[in-house]
């Protein structure tokens, strides 16, 4: 079983060009049973997500890519930039509620602290282990394997 677990919406600016349902189309069409959302910085297709996977019989996995705040934006540098920001980045997806309880959460804290840094919330984010938050799955380079039991219900 094949499913996309890090993919963007045009609610990703300059990152993704599609509609969070042309995703959840595409993916029926594809013969997925699954395929997750995780827009940079925000979760502001969520819903028209996960309803457009449920009308297309795809199981919605929501999600959010982070990127820790650049030097500008931590020197008081403008908000809402269209430049990428240069810190660290992690993909986080909701295994249950509290995970996407804490995925909101996140992403609210992400847009109100200018100095927001993944670390602040867990342990630090290394390339020896992932960054952990209760109740999600991180995504870095490589797919842990508890993504497989997690997409099959195991």
């Amino acid at each position: 079983m094949f499913a996309h677990l890090h993919c963007h919406s045009y609610y990703s600016f300059l990152r993704g060009t599609v509609s969070p349902e042309e995703i959840a189309v595409r993916a029926a069409e594809m013969g997925m049973a699954a395929a997750a959302l995780t827009d940079r910085n925000g979760i502001y297709g969520a819903v028209e997500f996960y309803q457009a996977c449920l009308r297309a019989g795809v199981k919605p996995i929501l999600g959010v890519e982070l990127t820790e705040a650049d030097r500008s934006e931590r020197a008081g540098g403008r908000r809402g930039r269209t430049e990428p920001a240069r810190g660290r980045k992690a993909v986080f997806l909701a295994r249950n509620r509290r995970g996407w309880e804490r995925i909101c959460r996140l992403t609210t804290d992400r847009q109100l602290q200018e100095d927001f840094s993944l670390s602040r919330y867990g342990h630090h984010l290394t390339t020896a282990g992932p960054f952990y938050v209760r109740g999600t799955v991180q995504v870095k380079d490589d797919v842990p394997t508890i993504i497989g039991r997690f997409l099959t219900g195991i």
